[in-house]
């Protein structure tokens, strides 16, 4: 749902899609995540705004590869917009800035 305010355009996800989604926290210094197994399906879509700057090129490198290999074919990455993934060897196509798709 979309919506006008006076302090720009406010984005609501409905009730029908937020009974869909699933939120948990990780390590993404864990490899495996220690998910539970009612999580451990691929993820369709991660959000990881303003969290790679923290890490090393080759830390983020990891990461990313390991975000990679639970994520879903066609699925999306969400990056901050200071976290520019170029030069890294990783899997996914720029889209826009800050969002990357996993390719199918």
């Amino acid at each position: 749902l979309r919506k006008q305010t006076d302090k720009g355009m406010l984005v609501r996800i409905t009730p029908d899609l937020c009974r869909t989604v699933t939120f948990h926290r990780m390590n993404f210094m864990d490899d495996t995540y220690k998910l539970p197994k009612e999580f451990a399906k691929p993820f369709h879509a991660v959000f990881c705004r303003n969290m790679l700057i923290y890490f090393d090129h080759e830390t983020q490198k990891k990461v990313l590869l390991n975000l990679a290999r639970h994520m879903a074919k066609g699925s999306v990455l969400f990056t901050g917009h200071a976290e520019p993934l170029h030069g890294l060897s990783i899997p996914f196509e720029r889209l826009t800035n800050s969002v990357y798709l996993m390719p199918a």
